[in-house]
């Protein structure tokens, strides 16, 4: 089949979809007409340098915590990079595992709600750790003798 010039769309003011349908109206099938479009990439893709987001989660459970009482906490933590982090920049995952754990065991207030406690937590990591953008925790709060059910704050501090 031979296309005439009627059909190379050549005004830039056509849509997308007008395009597709006059390929069908000439017998083009649509895959046909995506291989044809899929080899006219635009140039600028393979000269654009890829975009990279990079996080870290670390998941701590069955945490003994002595707040208001015993309790039983799970604590999930994220932490987003910023973006061209160097490889000497990232934060050493252990030594993170035991700044949540003594923040937790030195917290001064009893009387301050676990979202308070959570709140501080993530202010605390992000003020610390310079590389990171945004600190999310989930602080999942088993059931005690006085409270029966599971509570879970989120929390996410960002700069």
């Amino acid at each position: 089949m031979r296309l005439t010039e009627d059909t190379t769309h050549k005004r830039s003011d056509r849509s997308f979809a007008e395009f597709q349908a006059s390929l069908l109206h000439r017998g083009i099938t649509s895959f046909f007409i995506y291989h044809i479009l899929c080899s006219f990439a635009p140039l600028s893709a393979a000269t654009t340098p890829p975009r990279v987001a990079e996080a870290f989660s670390l998941e701590l459970r069955r945490v003994p915590l002595d707040h208001q009482g015993p309790q039983v906490i799970d604590l999930t933590l994220k932490l987003t990079y910023v973006s061209g982090i160097g490889d000497k920049e990232y934060p050493d995952f252990e030594a993170l595992k035991t700044e949540i754990l003594t923040f937790l065991k030195d917290y001064p207030n009893e009387t301050d709600y676990i979202e308070v406690v959570n709140r501080k937590l993530c202010l605390a990591l992000l003020a610390r750790h310079a590389p990171v953008t945004s600190v999310s925790i989930d602080l999942r709060t088993y059931p005690t003798m006085t409270i029966t059910y599971d509570h879970t704050s989120h929390c996410v501090a960002t700069r």
